[in-house]
């Protein structure tokens, strides 16, 4: 339930935003869509997702304290991907945010892997202000 009511903030607060500027900001939208699921400093503690502090240029699924006990919470997609090295590059990082279950079902190879992630449709625009802002948290 938690998933749901955080996405349907998130897809409600971006179907507001304006368009009509010729920036989009990236600082806004992440305000809007990941800050009630994402952390984005360096202290410990994590939400429903993953801390995203330092997240640019960092592997994939290695966050070593987004856990559910002694588990990991990365979904088996993730932990897949972080098995391969990927690393969140731009490239990376936009694949994953304009489609997050097709991003992990092409790079681990698993037609099954899903992401818990939730997100609505972002312009390409959208995408690339958030990563951009991504790569300020360091």
């Amino acid at each position: 339930m938690k998933y749901v009511m955080s996405s349907l903030v998130a897809i409600g607060l971006l179907a507001t935003t304006a368009t009509a500027t010729a920036e989009v900001d990236g600082k806004k939208l992440m305000k809007q869509a990941c800050f009630s699921c994402h952390n984005f400093d360096d202290a410990p503690r994590v939400k429903t997702g993953p801390n995203l502090f330092g997240v640019a240029g960092s592997k994939a699924g290695t966050q070593a304290n987004f856990k559910r006990g002694t588990k990991t919470a990365y979904s088996k997609g993730m932990q897949k991907i972080a098995e391969t090295g990927l690393v969140w590059t731009d490239e990376n990082l936009k694949a994953y945010l304009a489609d997050p279950k097709g991003f992990l079902q092409e790079k681990s190879g698993d037609p099954a892997a899903r992401s818990a992630m939730v997100i609505p449709k972002l312009t390409d625009e959208q995408i690339t202000a958030i990563v951009e802002e991504l790569k300020t948290f360091k």
